[in-house]
C-alpha cells in the first residue's frame, strides 16, 4: 500500500471522529447561549450509570433528615428510604427550625413545612446567618447579598473591598496552565474570545472529515470507470 493509500484510507477512517469532534467542539462553545446543557432528549435512551454524589446534609428539628445533590433534594423521615422533595441542583444546604434554605443551581428556596418557595434568583452557592440576624447568600458573578427578611435583598457592603483583595493575589502561570489557555483559544483570544478559537477549529475538523469522505468517494468512483 502506497503513502497516498494509507493516507486516503487514513482520513476516510477519522472522517466520522473529526466530523463529530468537530461538531460537538462548536456546540459546547456555545452551550450557556444554546441552552443545550440541561435541554432533554426524550428520543434517546442512554445508560446512565448510577454514583452516589451528596453535596449538604442537614436535618430540621421536627426530625426530618435533608440531603442535596446534583441530582435534588432529598428527605429521609424516621428509617424510611430517601424520597425525592424537589428536583433542584443543590449548593448547600442550611436548617432554621423546621425551617429550610436550599442554596442551588436555580435560587435560593425556603423549605416550610413541604412548601418550597423561590426566596432569591440566580446560582447561589451557599447561605449563612450572620450574627446580627441578617442572611447572607452568596451568587455566582454578583457576590455576596444580604436580606433581614429573606424576600429583599440588597449587595453586600464589602463586595468592592473583597474584589480589590482579590485582585492583589498573585498566583503564578504554570506551564499546565497555558497548555489549557492553548487549547481553548484563551491565550489568543482572551476568555470572552475562546468561541472564535473553537468555531474555526470545529468548523476546520468538520470541514476535514466531509472532504475525505468526498475525496475517497471520488477515487472509488473513478476507480470503477
Amino acid at each position: 500500500m502506497s503513502s497516498r493509500q494509507i493516507h486516503l484510507w487514513s482520513g476516510v477512517l477519522l472522517a466520522l471522529p473529526m466530523f463529530i469532534v468537530g461538531v460537538t467542539a462548536i456546540f459546547l462553545a456555545h452551550e450557556k447561549s444554546l441552552g443545550i446543557k440541561d435541554m432533554p432528549i426524550s428520543w434517546l435512551s442512554m445508560p446512565m450509570e448510577k454514583e452516589l454524589e451528596l453535596r449538604s446534609v442537614t436535618q430540621t428539628t421536627d426530625g426530618r433528615l435533608w440531603l442535596g445533590s446534583q441530582q435534588g433534594l432529598f428527605v429521609q423521615q424516621a428509617d424510611a428510604a430517601p424520597q425525592r422533595q424537589a428536583d433542584v441542583e443543590v449548593r448547600q444546604l442550611m436548617s432554621e427550625g423546621d425551617n429550610l434554605w436550599v442554596a442551588s443551581k436555580l435560587g435560593l428556596y425556603q423549605l416550610q413545612g413541604d412548601d418550597l418557595t423561590l426566596r432569591l434568583e440566580g446560582d447561589v452557592h451557599g447561605i449563612t446567618r450572620l450574627a446580627d440576624g441578617q442572611l447572607m447568600a452568596s451568587v455566582r458573578d454578583i457576590g455576596a447579598l444580604q436580606s433581614r427578611d429573606g424576600l429583599s435583598w440588597n449587595a453586600w457592603a464589602g463586595n468592592d473591598a473583597l474584589l480589590a483583595a482579590q485582585g492583589e493575589v498573585a498566583k503564578p502561570y504554570t506551564i499546565g496552565k497555558l497548555v489549557m489557555d492553548m487549547h481553548t483559544g484563551k491565550a489568543f483570544f482572551g476568555k470572552s474570545g475562546e468561541w472564535v478559537w473553537i468555531d474555526v477549529l470545529g468548523f476546520i475538523l468538520a470541514l476535514l472529515g466531509l472532504t475525505g469522505v468526498w475525496v475517497w468517494w471520488q477515487s472509488r468512483r473513478r476507480a470503477a470507470i
